[in-house]
């Protein structure tokens, strides 16, 4: 293994080690208050974040990238329940998505630009 490969590996299991100790450390939180939405959000996104560095990371090298997406393909699947769940969760709690927010901004958008003609239109009338 060259001296680059073995660098990137090290920042690769460090990125992976500090994703761990936050993601933990958010358990450790939920268990206390499990009642906070903020603890699961907090959970998700160390996670998400975390595997993101590490991926990014492994992806430095050709024979690391071949290798990690083997590797991390079923991080990826775990990506996207976690996704659906924490999704589920805000749910559940009545609280908005991203996809929520998203979808009622391009419908404001919409009825913005149908009152905007309409208004053209008036005016022109």
């Amino acid at each position: 293994m060259s001296d680059n490969q073995t660098q990137t590996f090290q920042e690769m299991f460090e990125s992976w080690t500090r994703m761990n100790s936050n993601v933990m450390r958010g358990f450790f939180e939920l268990a206390g208050e499990p009642t906070k939405t903020e603890n699961y959000e907090q959970i998700y996104r160390s996670w998400s974040s975390g595997m993101t560095e590490v991926i990014e990371k492994a992806m430095r090298t050709p024979n690391m990238s071949k290798f990690a997406w083997e590797a991390f393909k079923p991080m990826a699947s775990m990506q996207k329940a976690g996704s659906q769940i924490t999704e589920t969760w805000l749910k559940n709690m009545n609280i908005p998505t991203h996809r929520d927010i998203a979808e009622l901004s391009r419908r404001l958008n919409d009825l913005d630009d149908r009152l905007d003609r309409i208004e053209k239109k008036h005016a022109s009338n």
